[in-house]
């Protein structure tokens, strides 16, 4: 049987989207209550925390390098160190019961996200986006509560998304 070892103390408020890059030998995760990208390099023990300029949510690789990310208010590019960040846009804009939430690159490529209103957690007022590679942002499904967790099907024909129960 395997065993469950603690390898490092994040400290995280809200740790969430970890990501594991083989080339760098990294974990990145974000902590959706505080604006930093953290990163810990097991094999050395060597971590790092950077400031954002957002509340990141989940963050999904880059082919050139850095991030795209959900922010709260919409989508935005991280740079590889946090740097270089640069705010995409939002179509949930002028809409302050409205947060944004989990994401994830889709095996096409494009970066997915959700919506949903942080003010009735039960209503069905979330939506899920789409950015492409010209960082063009587009609702693909509305009616959603609290949409989370998104995954793909092995064959990429399918998006799984979670709702959250509240």
């Amino acid at each position: 049987m395997n065993q469950v070892r603690r390898c490092y103390r994040a400290q995280s408020q809200c740790g969430e989207s970890p990501i594991w890059d083989a080339e760098s030998d990294r974990l990145y995760w974000v902590d959706t209550e505080r604006p930093v990208l953290s990163s810990l390099q097991p094999s050395t023990g060597l971590s790092t925390t950077t400031g954002c300029d957002w509340l990141v949510q989940a963050i999904g690789p880059r082919k050139g390098g850095g991030w795209i990310a959900v922010v709260r208010e919409g989508f935005a590019l991280i740079g590889n160190d946090g740097d270089k960040c640069r705010f995409l846009g939002s179509l949930i804009e002028g809409q302050s019961h409205m947060t944004m939430n989990d994401g994830a690159v889709g095996p096409d490529g494009r970066f997915y996200a959700g919506s949903f209103n942080k003010d009735v957690l039960d209503a069905a007022d979330g939506c899920l986006y789409r950015v492409d590679a010209d960082y063009s942002i587009h609702m693909i499904a509305k009616g959603l509560v609290l949409p989370n967790g998104i995954a793909f099907s092995s064959d990429g024909k399918t998006m799984y998304v979670s709702p959250t129960a509240v």
